[in-house]
């Protein structure tokens, strides 16, 4: 079973004290953007490989994580990588969580990552508009936004607590008046 409950319960009910609900694997530490509250843009650490990915992986699953949610950074810097994360940790009944920016999210990359087996997109946005140390917009990647809500595809829009209540609203208000109403079966898909 995959989603938020079913891990929650089940660490409830297991006997012992370390039950993982949610893990977020760092695959990257470096970022696109230049945020004034956060560290990682142009980091020089090195990111995560694919063995010690998926060795983690592994070891989440075997104790009990149901949620995996590769972070960063950025975790799009690397979009092949980033689908070898999420493909892997969907196989092995992952509920995938994306949080990105949206910056690097093309149609085409969105689509690789359905068909990976992402489960949501986190959108992290600070304002409506750009504004000086706060780029990360819904304005430059709305293109983006209104591409998942038209395929259907599970998003989050999520806003920092600085945010004024009205522009919630108002993204709540144009991601329904973008939903076609059709649907799309997603598949599997390891082209790169």
């Amino acid at each position: 079973m995959r989603g938020w409950l079913f891990p929650y319960i089940r660490s409830r009910v297991l006997p012992g004290d370390f039950h993982p609900i949610v893990a977020y694997l760092f695959t990257e530490y470096k970022c696109n953007l230049d945020c004034h509250y956060c560290w990682a843009y142009d980091n020089r650490v090195k990111g995560m490989t694919e063995d010690v990915a998926r060795r983690s992986i592994d070891w989440l699953y075997d104790n009990g994580a149901g949620v995996l949610a590769p972070m960063g950074g950025e975790p799009l810097l690397r979009p092949q990588f980033v689908h070898k994360v999420i493909s892997y940790g969907a196989e092995k009944g992952f509920f995938v969580y994306l949080p990105t920016n949206g910056r690097l999210l093309r149609p085409e990359v969105i689509d690789w990552l359905a068909d990976a087996g992402v489960a949501t997109v986190n959108l992290a946005v600070d304002c409506y508009d750009q504004k000086p140390r706060l780029p990360k917009a819904l304005v430059p990647i709305r293109r983006h936004f209104d591409y998942l809500v038209k395929k259907q595809y599970g998003y989050i829009l999520s806003t920092s607590k600085t945010m004024r209540p009205t522009f919630a609203m108002r993204i709540s208000r144009e991601s329904r008046s973008c939903s076609t109403g059709s649907s799309r079966r997603i598949g599997r898909d390891t082209r790169w």
